[in-house]
């Protein structure tokens, strides 16, 4: 029988945490991420090297933010681009995109 650790923070289960992270941005199908892409928006892939390559490798088109450095790399991308998070479960994505600043378009994640 395999166990898997309940992280708490705060008083809060990582579900928690995730609702809350989530609760302040529209997440998308991995299609509408590329169709907002296509449309435009920058997608960033926050997973780091060695998960990206255990996962069939980097997404056409996408930049390569690690989460570790995501917040203040995105400072590369325009405030007025709309910029899609994606990882390969949507808990990285989710938490990066939660710790975005307000942009016009707002941010969005995916899980890949």
């Amino acid at each position: 029988m395999g166990l898997y650790p309940i992280l708490v923070i705060a008083g809060k289960r990582i579900d928690d945490l995730l609702a809350d992270a989530r609760s302040g941005f529209a997440r998308l199908t991995a299609e509408q991420a590329y169709a907002a892409m296509q449309d435009g928006a920058v997608l960033v892939d926050v997973r780091p090297g060695d998960e990206r390559r255990q996962h069939g490798g980097a997404i056409p088109g996408a930049r390569h933010f690690p989460l570790s450095a995501a917040l203040w790399r995105l400072d590369e991308v325009s405030r007025d681009t709309r910029i899609v998070l994606i990882c390969c479960r949507g808990w990285s994505s989710s938490f990066a995109a939660a710790g975005l600043p307000v942009a016009p378009a707002g941010p969005s994640d995916a899980p890949g």
